[in-house]
């Protein structure tokens, strides 16, 4: 069997994927290795605004919902900084967003990521996802369909 590519090793790293990972979110499915970071995952659902997975493994996750999703598009990432106001002090909260031009579906995604495709934006990409929580998966550059 061939070792498979990564179109983009820097992008890989900041989104933790393999090129295996890449070839099983193309193909709808998670890989072994991605369900088995559940921890890593659910750190991040817990900064979610819609957390909808409470103490779930993303194998349970994945059985419940199927096959990976994904979508293409220019990309653009937003910044937001939110001040919290205690009676002793104030505390900021920083949150990172990805979408897709002419899309409302958003996906958080943490700083590291944020810094590499700060550089891409309105470039097109294919973003996988599990559609349930908003996780990337993967994320490739790619010539989407409706823009050849």
């Amino acid at each position: 069997m061939s070792q498979a590519q990564l179109p983009d090793r820097r992008l890989a790293k900041a989104f933790n994927f393999t090129a295996e990972d890449l070839q099983a979110n193309r193909n709808g499915y998670l890989t072994w290795r991605q369900r088995n970071r559940s921890e890593d995952w659910l750190v991040l659902i817990g900064q979610m605004l819609t957390q909808r997975v409470g103490g779930e493994t993303l194998r349970d996750i994945e059985q419940r919902e199927g096959r990976v999703e994904s979508m293409c598009g220019r990309i653009i990432v937003d910044y937001k900084q939110t001040q919290i106001q205690s009676f002793f002090h104030a505390d900021f909260t920083e949150t990172y967003s990805l979408k897709l031009e002419n899309s409302d579906d958003g996906f958080y995604i943490n700083r590291e990521q944020f810094l590499y495709l700060v550089n891409y934006q309105q470039i097109p990409h294919r973003i996988y996802f599990l559609a349930d929580t908003g996780i990337v998966l993967s994320i490739e550059r790619i010539q989407c369909p409706d823009e050849e």
